[in-house]
């Protein structure tokens, strides 16, 4: 997965995969689970578009930040 390269670490402040607390205020500055998604499909700040996985679908990327996340 593309995602952890960063969010495993939280490098260049990528809220950390389980970090409930970072995910959800990130989750309520963009208008919940469909906000983060519609960030993780454009990028946001150095993160590229789709997290560099050009292939995934919107549902693998919903999946995957559901799981980094926490968020329902």
């Amino acid at each position: 997965m593309h995602c952890v390269a960063c969010h495993s670490v939280g490098l260049l402040k990528a809220p950390k995969i389980g970090d409930i607390a970072a995910w959800e205020e990130r989750a309520n500055k963009a208008g919940g689970l469909d906000g983060l998604l519609a960030s993780t499909i454009k990028g946001l700040s150095i993160m590229p578009p789709k997290g560099s996985c050009a292939n995934c679908t919107d549902e693998e990327l919903k999946s995957a930040i559901r799981s980094m996340s926490g968020l329902e």
